[in-house]
């Protein structure tokens, strides 16, 4: 605290600063840095901290994403192309929270307003990668329930069996190849409307930052799932809460994984 020299009488004046209109704390590291696997756990408590600020604004936000999203799966390529879009508004969304503490629902699609491109390539480039990972997976298993068919009808057998089983057996394939595409797809929106990257070296950084630390996403993405088994106990109202959880932990593993703060 510090008085007037001028006026030994007036009361002490402290020095306040304006915390919501700081500048971005920290350097931006390329590709992110590693982390350790707790920090997949904070991740979370962070996102937390910045849903209690805005709680109506962001399960408000929330709720038009997923209708919107579940509109956009009604068209071709729908569910590929605009869920990029509104991600990339909540994460303008989620560093105009951190800098100024206001919020808009408007801000789910800021997105639109200079990043159309880029982020319909990264949607569009997300789909093909689902396309090279699926179709080959389908055709094997194709290939699979006609080849062994002759042998259980010789020995009587339920062909159900065989088909239920490769069902399993692929699903647990797709998902292994669909780790790198999602790793690639994670941070891409955040890196290509917060600092203007062109979609493929956003996710290029992306999947490399997500490489780089697979444990602490391995335990936040547990944590995650925790979160979603208790929405769907409370009738899935709990996901106006875990929904906007799991989009601002977005945010909140890009700042920690790619700024020194």
């Amino acid at each position: 605290m510090t008085q007037d020299p001028g006026n030994p009488y007036s009361p002490p004046v402290a020095a306040v600063f304006d915390t919501h209109n700081a500048p971005a704390a920290g350097a931006f590291i390329p590709n992110g840095r590693k982390l350790p696997a707790g920090n997949g756990s904070s991740w979370i408590g962070s996102a937390w901290r910045l849903f209690r600020t805005e709680t109506l604004t962001w399960i408000l936000i929330w709720m038009v994403f997923a209708l919107l999203v579940m509109v956009a799966a009604m068209v071709p390529m729908g569910s590929y192309l605009l869920p990029p879009l509104l991600t990339g508004g909540i994460m303008l969304g989620c560093e105009r929270l951190r800098r100024s503490g206001m919020l808009e629902v408007g801000d789910l699609f800021s997105g639109f307003r200079k990043h159309t491109g880029p982020l319909l390539i990264q949607g569009l480039l997300y789909l093909a990668g689902v396309f090279v990972v699926t179709l080959p997976v389908v055709v094997i298993a194709v290939i699979g329930v006609f080849a062994m068919s002759p042998f259980f009808d010789q020995s009587g057998g339920d062909i159900s069996l065989l088909v239920a089983l490769l069902i399993a057996l692929m699903g647990l394939l797709v998902l292994a190849l669909m780790l790198p595409v999602m790793a690639a797809t994670w941070f891409a929106p955040a890196l290509i409307v917060l600092h203007d990257m062109q979609p493929i070296d956003a996710m290029k950084q992306s999947f490399r930052a997500c490489f780089k630390n697979w444990l602490p996403m391995t335990i936040y993405s547990l944590l995650l799932l925790l979160l979603i088994c208790a929405g769907l106990v409370t009738c899935c109202l709990g996901f106006l809460v875990v929904g906007p959880l799991f989009s601002i932990s977005v945010y909140t593993s890009y700042r920690d994984i790619f700024f020194e703060e």
